[in-house]
């Protein structure tokens, strides 16, 4: 997912309600385990859900596309 806004988007991967927030014009790129992956997607304003619907939940990683950094939950939370 790309942040093509101006403001911080908070990217929420469930079913761990892990959250990585993504600042403008950055990407991140939700990937699965080895075993096919079925993702759904819903979108809100500044809020993305992405939940791992087939596969294995454990497997799925959140990386930085710039870097190829596999973030961490919490990468870049607000404080508060």
């Amino acid at each position: 997912m790309k942040n093509v806004g101006d403001g911080l988007v908070c990217l929420f991967v469930e079913p761990f309600g892990e959250d990585f927030w993504v600042q403008p014009d950055e990407t991140f790129v939700v990937i699965g385990g080895a075993v096919d992956p079925e993702f759904s997607v819903s979108v809100m304003a500044d809020h993305v859900i992405v939940r791992a619907n087939a596969g294995d939940p454990y497997e799925v990683q959140v990386v930085d596309s710039a870097s190829g950094t596999v973030l961490d939950c919490g990468y870049r939370r607000p404080d508060g």
